[in-house]
C-alpha cells in the first residue's frame, strides 16, 4: 500500500510536501509501522531497561513494539528486522523532510520499499507451504537461502 501511494507521486515529489497529502502518506506509514513495527521501538531497548509496554512506545504504535503479528503471537520474531526498518524509516524521513527546499528524493525510499515487500512475501509464501506441506517448506527454505 506504501509502495503503491508513493508511485502516484515520483512525477511530481514537492507534492508529498501538501498537507492533505502528507497526512495520507502519514496514515499509510502508521498502518506499516502497526503491521511491521519500528526501529525507533526496537532502538529504545537497552541491557540495562528492558522493552517499554506497547502503550508507551513513542511513535503511539499500540499493537507492541515488534508489530502486530508478533503481538498476536502469529510469529515469534517480526518480517523485519530492525537494521531493516531503520534503513527504511531514514529514507523516509529524508524523503518527508521538509528542511530542504529542492524537491524530495523518492527513489531509495522506492526501491527499499520494494526489497522488503519481496522479503515479506517470501516469508509468508514459506509460511504458507510449511502449514500445507512441511518437508516442501523445508526443501524451498534450503533452496531460498542458498
Amino acid at each position: 500500500c506504501e509502495r503503491a501511494l508513493l508511485c502516484g507521486y515520483l512525477h511530481q515529489p514537492l507534492t508529498l510536501r501538501d498537507p492533505q497529502v502528507a497526512c495520507r502518506v502519514s496514515k499509510v506509514i502508521g498502518a506499516r509501522k502497526l503491521l511491521l513495527g519500528s526501529a525507533a521501538a526496537s532502538s529504545s531497548e537497552t541491557a540495562d531497561s528492558p522493552a517499554l509496554d506497547s502503550w508507551a512506545i513513542d511513535s503511539g504504535i499500540v499493537a507492541g513494539m515488534s508489530g502486530l503479528f508478533p503481538a498476536l503471537d502469529l510469529m515469534d520474531e517480526p518480517l523485519l528486522g530492525a537494521a531493516e526498518l531503520a534503513q527504511l524509516e531514514s529514507a523516509e524521513d529524508a524523503a518527508l523532510s521538509l528542511s530542504s527546499c529542492s524537491a524530495p528524493q523518492l527513489s531509495e525510499w522506492y526501491h527499499l520499499l520494494t526489497q522488503l515487500i519481496d522479503k515479506v512475501h517470501q516469508h509468508v509464501v514459506l509460511n504458507i507451504l510449511s502449514t500445507f506441506n512441511p518437508a516442501e517448506a523445508r526443501l524451498t527454505n534450503r533452496t531460498a537461502e542458498a
